[in-house]
Order: C-alpha cells, then structure tokens, then sequence
C-alpha cells in the first residue's frame, strides 16, 4: 500500500486521521473498517477499541477528526451545510476504494447520520460485501414535551422556521447552545463507566456546544435520510442504548421499520442500562458489541438470521 498517496489524497481536506494496518491479516483480504466518530468527539476517545478491530475483526481501521472537532480544521461545531461531511466523507471512501475492494462503516451518533444520508446517496460506493453498524444514530434529537413533538411531527416547519430566522438575523447562525456542565457521574448523558466519564466529559480536546446552523443542517440531513432509507440495501446493524438521553430512539426505530418493510437484511439490538456512547459503555457490554460487529462484518447473512425476529 503507497501510504504517501493516501496523505497526498487525503492532505487538502484539513482533517487529522489514522490509519491502523493490521499485519496479521491475508493479503487477499483488501477490506477496511473506516470508524466516524459523534459530535463533540475525538479520536482519542476509541484508541480502547483499536486492538479489538486489529487483532480480533484483522481488518485494516481508519479513523479521523470530523471538521471542527479534534484535531482537524474547521470552526468548532459547526457546519455552513451538511455537504461539507458529505464531501469529506466521499473523498475518504474514494481514496481508501482505491487501496480495499471494500469498505466496513462503523459510526456513531452524529458519524451514524452522516453515513445513513451518505449511503442514502452513493450506495454502491463502499464496495461489494461492504456492511454498515450505526450505534447511537442521530437519526432525531431527544428533546421533551411540546418541543418533542414539533421535532416527531413538524420538522419541515421547524427546519423553515430556522432558515426564516436566519435570513432576517444572519448572525444567529452562528449562536451556541448552551449547555450546563454535568454535575455528577450519575447525571451524565454520556456512559455508565467512571473511568471513561472521568476521562471523557469536560476533555479539552472536546469542542463544545454546536452552533444554531450546524442543528437547523442536522435536521435537513435527518428528514432526507428517513425520505431515502427504504432505498438502502446494504447490511445494517444498528444499536441503541435504552438510556438515551442525547437522540431520539424513536426516529431511529423508524427509520430501521421503513428498511423492515422492504425486506431488507437489517438488526436493530437495544442495551438495557446503557447510555449514548456504547463504545463508552463498561467493559460486559463493550465486549459483547464489539464481538457482534465482528460477526456481522465477517457474515452479514448469518448475523441477520441469529438476531432478526
């Protein structure tokens, strides 16, 4: 492999990233995991599960900075148009096709979002024999109440009402939300672990709140990957955390229905107990996810007839 004609390719994106090789591998085997990572994370934070994909799966991992978080360029949390990760996303999966006959996607909550919509629109571009695992998808927002409900039931009004806004007051697009620091492990929305709670909740690798635009764009994602899920007909494992207090379960279990209703080879498994970051979550359950994910890359077909109902 030219690892200096993967930087070149990769360099003008601005994005940091790693590339794990896993040297027990056979050569015949050309299938890479690429790893996307959730709002407000980096890649320090799965550097626990490297070894697992590397010498477990033995396939080759890669894994990077979203724009504005980590290590990568960008203004933090926030996004002038989703089609800003799309376009990295597709120049990552392009160069990487260029090295594997295939592309594994493993994401996580806001990297769930963009690799729905991404194989939404270019589904054959992982490769034959490619397989998908969102963990955590950010498929919809978990709000409460009224708000909830305009998000379930209303979310083209809510997504104009934003562009409205922003048209008028430009300069609000670029507001952050404004979140209380976690006051105790307990209150956490993040994991059921102390040591990665300890570690992981105020990082100062973390990049904060998100911008009002780079929600009103998660949304516009959101509502174009529920029109576009009934089209996808890639191996899918998705897993929630029962916990969640950060995505909407709901607009997940719907678009894993509207895939169910068109036969397709999808399994949604729920943690009870767990919390958003189940790569977060202690070591039982981690190992058990981790140990799922292998089966389904290794063998989609018996995942899907082990699991589905």
């Amino acid at each position: 492999m030219d690892l200096k004609q993967l930087h070149q390719s990769l360099y003008p994106l601005g994005l940091a990233y790693q590339h794990h090789l896993c040297k027990s591998k056979k050569k015949s085997d050309k299938e890479v995991t690429l790893l996307i990572q959730g709002r407000n994370e980096f890649m320090g934070m799965y550097s626990h599960i490297i070894p697992f994909f590397l010498h477990e799966i033995k396939t080759d991992l890669f894994m990077f900075d979203l724009r504005g978080q980590g290590h990568s360029s960008g203004i933090p949390a926030h996004i002038n148009s989703f089609q800003e990760y799309l376009h990295d996303m597709k120049a990552i999966v392009e160069t990487l096709r260029t090295f594997y006959s295939k592309v594994h996607i493993v994401s996580h909550s806001t990297g769930g979002l963009i690799s729905g919509l991404f194989i939404g629109l270019w589904p054959a571009s992982l490769g034959e024999g490619a397989t998908v695992f969102f963990g955590s998808p950010f498929f919809g927002l978990k709000s409460s109440g009224a708000q909830q409900l305009l998000l379930n039931t209303k979310l083209r009004q809510v997504i104009n009402t934003y562009d409205t806004i922003f048209r008028l007051f430009p300069h609000i697009r670029m507001k952050r939300f404004e979140f209380s620091p976690t006051p105790n492990f307990k209150e956490n929305s993040l994991t059921t672990d102390h040591f990665f709670y300890e570690n992981f909740d105020e990082h100062s690798l973390k990049c904060g709140p998100p911008t009002w635009c780079w929600l009103n764009q998660c949304m516009k994602a959101q509502m174009a990957t529920r029109n576009l899920a009934h089209t996808i007909k890639l191996p899918i494992f998705m897993a929630l955390a029962e916990q969640d207090s950060v995505v909407n379960n709901h607009a997940n279990y719907h678009f894993f229905l509207k895939g169910k209703r068109h036969q397709r080879p999808w399994v949604l498994k729920r943690f009870r107990g767990m919390k958003h970051s189940l790569f977060l979550s202690p070591k039982k359950t981690r190992e058990r996810l981790l140990n799922m994910i292998k089966d389904f890359q290794k063998n989609p077909k018996g995942f899907h007839s082990k699991y589905s109902p």
